[in-house]
C-alpha cells in the first residue's frame, strides 16, 4: 500500500509562548490554518490576540514554540516564508504624502516586484478594494474604512499564501464591514489561507471556517463546521459568561 505525506497547513502555530514583564500573554497556543479557509481569534481585551498576530508575521521573539508558513519556520534568517505573508495590523505604517497608487506600488516594490509585475498587481488589488476613484488621492486625506481598505490591498499586491488580519474591521460602517468580509471569502476561494482577529461575533460567525476562543492567552475554546446561526449562538453564549475571577451581575 502506497502511503503519502500529509501536505503541511499553510499556516501552522506549534505551542507558540510569549512573556512581557516575566507574565505570559500567549502560552501553548496551537492551531492550524489550511489553504483556502478563514480562521478566527476572539477574546476578552488584553487576551493575546494582536500578539498572536504580531508572531505570526515574525514581529517578536518567541520565548518557545514556533510558527511555519508552508513549512518553513517564519524566522529573520528565511525571508521566503515571511515573503510568503500579507500583514494587516494597526502597526503597519502608511505614508500619509503619498497617494493611495503610490503607496501599493511602493509595497509592491518593498516585494521585489518589478514594475511592470509591480504595476498590474497594483491596478488588481486597487479594483479587488473598491480604491480605483481615490487612488490619486493623497493617504492623508481617507476615511477610516478607504485608510483599512488601503492597509489590505498593500497586504495583497504580492499575492500572499497566508493573510493575517488584526481586527480588520474595527470602527468601519456596516457597508465597508461587509465589503471586507467579501473580498475575504474570494481571497480563501482562490486558496489563501486567512487568520483574523475580531471583536464581532457575527463578523466571526459568518466570516470563519474555524474559530479559535481565547483567554488569557491560551486557547479554551475550538469551534470548527458550524453554520453561522449555530456557531453565532455558541459564540453568544460563551461571552454572555463572566471571564475568570470576574464576579455574576
Amino acid at each position: 500500500m502506497t502511503t503519502t505525506t500529509p501536505t503541511p497547513a499553510a499556516l501552522h502555530l506549534r505551542d507558540i509562548g510569549k512573556r512581557y514583564d516575566g507574565r505570559w500573554v500567549v502560552h501553548d497556543v496551537t492551531l492550524a490554518v489550511p489553504a483556502g479557509e478563514i480562521a478566527g481569534i476572539l477574546g476578552h481585551n488584553g487576551a493575546g490576540k494582536s500578539t498572536v498576530i504580531r508572531a505570526c508575521a515574525g514581529w517578536l521573539c518567541l520565548d518557545h514554540g514556533q510558527v511555519e508558513v508552508n513549512g518553513r519556520v517564519v524566522c529573520d534568517t528565511d525571508l521566503g516564508a515571511r515573503a510568503a505573508l500579507g500583514v494587516v495590523s494597526r502597526d503597519t505604517p502608511l505614508y500619509a504624502f503619498l497617494s493611495v497608487r503610490e503607496m501599493v506600488l511602493f509595497q509592491a516594490s518593498l516585494q521585489g516586484m518589478a514594475a511592470a509585475a509591480g504595476a498590474a498587481a497594483c491596478a488588481r488589488v486597487l479594483a479587488l478594494c473598491q480604491l480605483d476613484a481615490v487612488a490619486a488621492q493623497r493617504i492623508s486625506t481617507l476615511s477610516s474604512g478607504m485608510y483599512q481598505r488601503v492597509l489590505l490591498a498593500c497586504a495583497l499586491v504580492h499575492t500572499p499564501a497566508v493573510l493575517l488580519l488584526d481586527e480588520p474591521t474595527t470602527g468601519l460602517d456596516p457597508t465597508v464591514r461587509q465589503h471586507v468580509w467579501a473580498i475575504l471569502r474570494t481571497l480563501a476561494v482562490q486558496g489563501c489561507a486567512i487568520l483574523l482577529t475580531t471583536h464581532y461575533l457575527e463578523e466571526a460567525a459568518h466570516v470563519c471556517d474555524a474559530v479559535y476562543v481565547l483567554d488569557h492567552g491560551v486557547v479554551t475554546q475550538t469551534m470548527r463546521g458550524a453554520a453561522p446561526a449555530a456557531l453565532l449562538a455558541a459564540l453568544q453564549r460563551w461571552f454572555a459568561e463572566p471571564a475568570a475571577g470576574e464576579p455574576c451581575a
